[in-house]
């Protein structure tokens, strides 16, 4: 019971710490796009990439 307690408490520790960081990335995005109007398609395309990048990342870390 120990062992799973912790498991489900380590779990849900790296959730929410993940969540938090993907939600700061995003807000940076955001932040990007309010200011970043006259950017071109490659610049979004970048940033699109780079927050992909960032969700997959900690997708992949919570499954494994």
């Amino acid at each position: 019971m120990v062992e799973a307690k912790n498991a489900l408490k380590k779990y849900a520790y790296n959730t929410r710490n993940a969540v938090r960081e993907i939600e700061y990335a995003a807000e940076q995005i955001i932040q990007w796009l309010d200011g970043g109007q006259l950017a071109k398609a490659e610049e979004f395309e970048g940033k699109m990439k780079e927050l992909e990048g960032i969700c997959d990342l900690f997708i992949s870390k919570m499954y494994h």
